[in-house]
């Protein structure tokens, strides 16, 4: 890697040096773009989260905004992504939408599970469920 630093913005890291001017760097160590202005370098960062999130497909988001009945912001479906990648749920769909959590345990103890049991599943960390931010929401990836 050649420059010196100048920031990180989602895992991709900004160099600065006087032949390439401002270059971008994978976190692995690979100039993906150079002779940048610092502001071009900065918005191609933030437009490409391959390193930190999985790409969200687009029946994912249309099942989830049919359900809800209204649009997911550009943020849900980052932090879905994260999620994702996070888990390792690389290609998994998104198979059920819960409007809040007494959605969700009236589902999960309508088949059997006591409240308590479906908490534990909700949180049961092989990221099969997850709280949408800024809302109650739930949503269920077909694992």
């Amino acid at each position: 890697m050649k420059g010196k630093k100048i920031k990180q913005i989602n895992r991709l890291v900004i160099r600065y040096s006087e032949a390439h001017q401002y270059s971008v760097w994978t976190p692995d160590g690979k100039c993906w773009e150079d002779r940048l202005a610092l502001e071009q370098a900065e918005n191609f960062c933030r437009k490409n989260t391959d390193f930190v999130a999985y790409p969200v497909d687009a029946e994912d988001i249309s099942y989830v905004e049919r359900s809800r009945k209204r649009q997911l912001s550009d943020r849900d479906k980052l932090k879905i992504g994260v999620h994702m990648k996070h888990y390792g749920l690389k290609g998994v769909g998104i198979c059920a939408w819960y409007e809040d959590w007494d959605d969700f345990c009236s589902e999960w103890c309508g088949i059997g599970y006591t409240r308590k049991q479906a908490k534990e599943l909700l949180h049961g960390g092989k990221g099969e469920f997850m709280v949408l931010p800024d809302s109650e929401e739930i949503i269920r990836f077909a694992l």
